[in-house]
């Protein structure tokens, strides 16, 4: 934001009460950030579409897919405990199941079954038409309340995404780049934002970054907001410093529609709804991997179970939406506010401007 913004304003009540729209618009939109991941965090792996892995690798926790899963020596759940009451692999359509592979909690899927699951103890393969999921634990609904549908939940993800992608970058946050590495730094708390463009993060044909470090204190949220379509990374590393975890990095393709990984290490959750199409090959994620339409992984690539800890719902007071996206927010607010119109009638109608620095 820069300029200056000249706002008329009536004396009296009518000033803070738009002051005081502002600030509850502000409260909910950063609270409402952390809804739809905190259900997401029930599973390791999210894709919407379709997936295909065909040699080898794992998901360490639970796996939602959207369409088809065609999966050959493969496991869902190693890092968790034998469950036969929780669904560690849900499938909205088809599965395919080839080779030697387990699942360590139920498998749930909505098409037809080509092949068998392994299970451990009692949990269970079933069919479940017309999948949707509790919104307690991420199991799949079989009596009682009809839960949320796949397609609800992912247009709740892609809403998140946009939302957070709209967050300026934090006051004190700094990018260096010296056309070989990227370091993103602060010594901020809460949430810290960056916002940077896929021609610095990406590697390959698209980018020439090798190395990428984040530095941030423990007990921070670090939000990278990454801006282009195209997301290729191939080779290179990612590191954390400063105290920050990988349960506290959130990667957040808001823009991309295609996702090409292959040998490379992420340090955090990735949120990329809005793909078409993603493929991974010989790396793997540790945190929560979100993904649109559909993904094939290749030569081993892992989702490991750290999950996604961060708090998006308490940003920064000096890193705020822009003053279109306040508007957009605002707007059933101030709808709201127009209940007051008689009692603002009593106050002056002489006006006074007072000058806001954005």
């Amino acid at each position: 934001m820069c300029g200056k913004q000249i706002l008329t304003i009536k004396p009296g009540g009518k000033s803070r009460m738009f002051v005081r729209l502002a600030a509850l618009v502000l409260l909910a939109s950063a609270s409402m950030f952390a809804d739809a991941i905190s259900f997401a965090n029930n599973y390791n792996a999210i894709v919407f579409g379709n997936l295909s892995n065909t040699s080898g690798g794992d998901i360490e926790g639970r796996a939602l897919i959207g369409g088809n899963a065609n999966l050959s020596n493969f496991s869902v759940g190693a890092s968790l405990s034998q469950s036969g009451t929780r669904d560690d692999l849900i499938v909205g359509n088809n599965l395919t199941a080839n080779g030697n592979w387990q699942v360590r909690g139920n498998a749930v899927y909505g098409g037809t079954l080509t092949g068998s699951v392994s299970h451990p103890g009692t949990s269970t393969t079933s069919h479940i038409s017309n999948i949707t999921l509790d919104s307690s634990n991420g199991n799949v609904v079989r009596s009682g309340n009809p839960g949320t549908t796949i397609a609800g939940l992912e247009q709740s993800l892609m809403d998140e995404s946009t939302a957070l992608g709209q967050l300026a970058t934090t006051v004190g946050a700094i990018t260096n780049f010296d056309g070989y590495n990227l370091t993103l730094s602060s010594t901020g708390t809460g949430l810290i934002v960056f916002n940077v463009d896929l021609s610095l993060w990406n590697t390959g044909p698209n980018g020439p970054t090798y190395t990428r470090t984040i530095s941030a204190p423990s007990g921070s949220t670090v939000l990278i907001n990454l801006i282009g379509s195209a997301a290729t990374v191939n080779g290179g590393s990612m590191n954390l410093t400063g105290g920050i975890d990988t349960s506290h990095v959130l990667l957040n393709y808001y823009q991309a529609t295609t996702f090409n990984a292959s040998n490379f290490e992420f340090n955090g959750s990735i949120l990329a709804p809005f793909t078409t199409t993603s493929t991974f090959s010989g790396g793997h994620v540790n945190g929560l991997g979100i993904f649109g339409g559909n993904a094939t992984a290749t030569n081993g690539w892992e989702w490991h179970n750290k999950g996604f800890s961060g708090n998006l719902g308490q940003p920064d007071t000096s890193s705020v939406p822009e003053p279109s996206t306040i508007l957009l927010l605002g707007l059933g607010l101030v709808v709201t506010g127009l209940g007051f119109r008689k009692r603002l009638k009593a106050i002056s109608a002489q006006p006074k401007t007072s000058e806001v620095t954005a």
